[in-house]
């Protein structure tokens, strides 16, 4: 299987999650390195993860495992050790840091929630009008036609992500394919992304798709589900791709800002 191929498998897989939910990947963090000492007879029981709102709680997490005082290492946690498996699983730096800053956006996210939205379903043809303004300056109609016509007859489940990613690879490819000079969304195809580059790729995809500039928090979450798609595709192109579906194919719901109501002088 591809790459790319493996990167639709996780995209179809993951559903919608709402802003407020704990990030997957703490969950699982947590379960694999936290819950076998932390059961019943702990004082933080972390058999069930906490709930997003549950800020205490969160709190202690985030500074216990900044500090390096949690998880222990293996040797630290011997004997309290009740599984999964006979051992426990030693929490390596880079996912410390990853679990560290994905709670502190937890905490974040809940302690200042973004403004109230209402929210309109969209249907397969709005849908499909966005997609159309993604597609626009990387290809002709009658190409996208092509792209797309296949797809249409399938479960809505697996047709959004499949036309996503079709669309999306076409559009960096045909990035890729222009000068160094003119390319808009990559400026590299191989290798990891640095930083800074995630940061760019990350900014111009959501302009892309959404056609507004992304907030800090926006990029921040665009970051992570680049770093995220590198692990599984490490080529730049093929990370750029996914996180491009992700955006596009998760358009479920056409979200409109509720601006202040005017105030009338008196």
């Amino acid at each position: 299987m591809t790459s790319l191929g493996l990167l639709f498998l996780v995209l179809a897989a993951a559903p919608a999650r709402d802003a407020a939910e704990v990030p997957p990947n703490v969950a699982v963090l947590l379960q694999r390195h936290c819950a076998g000492c932390h059961d019943e007879d702990s004082s933080l029981d972390l058999r069930q993860v906490p709930g997003p709102s549950d800020l205490e709680t969160w709190r202690d997490i985030h500074k216990a495992v900044e500090t390096g005082r949690m998880p222990p290492s293996a040797k630290d946690a011997e004997g309290l050790w009740k599984g999964p498996g006979n051992s426990p699983v030693p929490l390596g730096p880079g996912y410390r840091q990853e679990l560290a800053s994905s709670i502190a956006a937890l905490l974040e996210a809940q302690q200042h929630p973004a403004p109230p939205r209402t929210a309109m379903q969209l249907s397969l043809d709005d849908w499909l009008l966005i997609v159309r303004e993604v597609a626009h300056p990387y290809m002709s109609a009658g190409a996208l036609e092509a792209l797309v016509a296949p797809r249409l007859e399938l479960e809505p489940s697996a047709r959004h992500p499949l036309i996503a990613m079709d669309v999306c690879t076409r559009v960096i490819d045909t990035d890729l394919g222009r000068p160094a000079g003119k390319r808009t969304l990559v400026d590299v195809a191989e290798g990891p992304a640095s930083e800074k580059a995630t940061e760019a790729i990350t900014q111009r995809l959501f302009r892309l798709v959404y056609q507004q500039e992304p907030t800090a928090a926006d990029t921040k979450d665009g970051q992570a589900r680049f770093r995220r798609f590198q692990r599984i595709a490490p080529a730049t192109r093929d990370a750029a791709a996914a996180l491009c579906t992700s955006y596009l194919a998760g358009i479920r719901v056409l979200r409109l800002e509720l601006a202040p109501a005017p105030t009338t002088a008196r």
